[in-house]
């Protein structure tokens, strides 16, 4: 009886799910833009979205193929949508094409979001600048920041117009504010933002060595110097005592 009664919740199941896939359903998508045949020597100087947020109202059969593995992904070509000019642009008009083409006519794309894209390229080579790090570190009691601040990496490649380019020689880093630090601080910074311009990489990651300081004591000795030729200076005592920090590397 048992067995029986599973048979029928198995079959009664599969109908419901006939007919349920069968109607209209409304599902948010988050759909990867990937922007291919971008040529050789040419650099998109503005962030390109990584997804376009799109409500998609379709019969369930339809959305049964996105259930499972990686999300839909846009690709768009760069040399259909590139007006010559460095721009990259695509309207509203064309990302709802470029849409209904992925998810099918049959579906009804509700609303997405961005409506479009506009994007600034470079086919300039870039310029490679030295970073500087906009720090203000220091250390706690009886610590040191003991060493160079080290970039990773210290210089950077920027692209843009010629113009531009020529104007800048170096780049800085976000504002960074570290207190009483106890142990190496290891962090990674953004480079300042400057419009129409990109900075390959973007971010650096920074290094400041800090070490505990280690009370030692030593006995000096005291030389005279400057004594005229023919005398002699002695002091009393000739060692003295010097009680000092250094950092525990160099103890």
């Amino acid at each position: 009886d048992v067995l029986l009664y599973l048979v029928f919740v198995i079959i009664s199941f599969v109908f419901w799910s006939i007919l349920v896939l069968n109607n209209q359903m409304q599902q948010n998508y988050n759909v990867r833009i990937d922007i291919v045949n971008v040529p050789e020597g040419t650099t998109l100087i503005d962030e390109c979205p990584d997804a376009v947020h799109v409500t998609l109202k379709n019969t369930g059969y339809a959305m049964m193929r996105y259930l499972w593995g990686e999300g839909p992904t846009l690709k768009i070509s760069f040399a259909e949508y590139s007006d010559g000019k460095s721009r990259f642009v695509v309207t509203a008009q064309q990302m709802t094409e470029l849409l209904s083409d992925l998810f099918g006519v049959e579906a009804n794309v509700v609303n997405y979001s961005p409506e479009s894209i506009v994007l600034r390229y470079t086919n300039r080579p870039g310029k490679k600048i030295p970073v500087v790090a906009d720090a203000d570190l220091s250390a706690n009691f009886q610590y040191v920041l003991n060493g160079k601040v080290v970039l990773g990496p210290d210089s950077v490649v920027v692209y843009s117009d010629m113009l531009t380019l020529e104007s800048i020689n170096s780049v800085s880093t976000e504002r960074l504010v570290a207190k009483e630090l106890k142990d190496t601080l290891r962090t990674k910074l953004a480079l300042s933002r400057l419009e129409g311009v990109r900075f390959i990489p973007d971010s650096v990651s920074i290094m400041a060595p800090v070490e505990p300081l280690v009370q030692k004591l030593s006995l000096v000795q005291v030389v005279p110097i400057n004594v005229p030729e023919g005398m002699r200076l002695i002091t009393f005592p000739s060692l003295v005592k010097a009680s000092y920090f250094i950092p525990i590397s160099c103890y």
